[in-house]
């Protein structure tokens, strides 16, 4: 069973080289679902950076109506998500941060219940 990160461990804190770390190459399943949200949200800021809807991702953060360290601090690995933040990057954006993992759903018995 994956373990529950401890309070204060940020995914940077566990891997140094997390702006540069493929999701793929983390070990722990539950960091590795930080990466891949890492990834999905870089993927809409460049997107609408690219599209010309804003300048950069401090651009986005203030049109959201966040600190611009927000993001940022997000996609660095310096903070865990939190979900109502997840929630409205999702619905604001109209666009998917958080990993999808309809594909892995079984109806099979979690392992950690034995």
């Amino acid at each position: 069973m994956p373990e529950l990160p401890a309070k204060g461990e940020a995914p940077a804190t566990r891997y140094p080289d997390w702006v540069s770390l493929s999701p793929a190459d983390v070990d722990d399943p539950v960091y590795r679902v930080a990466a891949e949200l890492r990834d999905n949200l870089n993927a809409v800021v460049n997107e609408f950076v690219n599209e010309g809807w804003v300048t950069s991702q401090a651009d986005l953060s203030a049109r959201l109506g966040l600190p611009k360290s927000t993001l940022s601090r997000l996609s660095r690995g310096l903070v865990w998500p939190q979900a109502r933040l997840i929630a409205y990057l999702e619905v604001t954006l109209e666009r998917p941060i958080w990993p999808s993992t309809t594909g892995d759903v079984t109806h099979s018995k979690p392992e950690f219940l034995g």
